[in-house]
């Protein structure tokens, strides 16, 4: 019989597999693993490594891809923190796990959705349409996962 944290692992594994069909291809950078758009609106919390986030500490974030290692979601302001417990919801399971915060990069959502990221350097005047917001690109690296309270 397959333990809860097997079960765990296959049902998260079978999210990004599901994630991932009919994404874009995957975007060459530095990690060995495909990247897929993941275009979702989530939740993350601040997380002190002692007590699961009370639910009014989670708020709702825009995620912008995934991978088997990490995930990134857009911010408005730079975090305070750098562990997050962050909510994978789908339609018949809520997964949490504990991610560390391990890259901050500078982008501008623009007016049709498309996000583009220009990692510490400023976005050339040349990018920003009319209606684009600046945002923070916000990569984070899978801990552990974690079961609510």
């Amino acid at each position: 019989m397959p333990s809860l944290e097997t079960e765990i692992d296959a049902q998260f594994y079978e999210m990004i597999h599901r994630l991932g069909e009919g994404a874009g291809s995957a975007q060459d950078e530095r990690r060995h693993e495909p990247r897929h758009a993941y275009d979702a609106l989530q939740k993350v919390a601040p997380y002190d490594g002692t007590w699961f986030p009370a639910s009014d500490e989670f708020v709702g974030v825009q995620y912008h891809d995934l991978t088997q290692s990490g995930f990134s979601f857009l911010l408005s302001r730079r975090p305070a923190f750098k562990s997050i417990v962050a909510c994978f919801q789908g339609s018949d399971e809520t997964l949490y796990f504990e991610a560390e915060i391990v890259q901050v990069s500078r982008a501008l959502i623009q007016p049709n959705g498309q996000v583009d990221v220009f990692g510490d350097r400023n976005p050339p005047a040349t990018s920003t349409q009319p209606g684009a917001r600046p945002a923070l690109l916000i990569g984070c690296r899978f801990v552990r996962r974690l079961q609510s309270e």
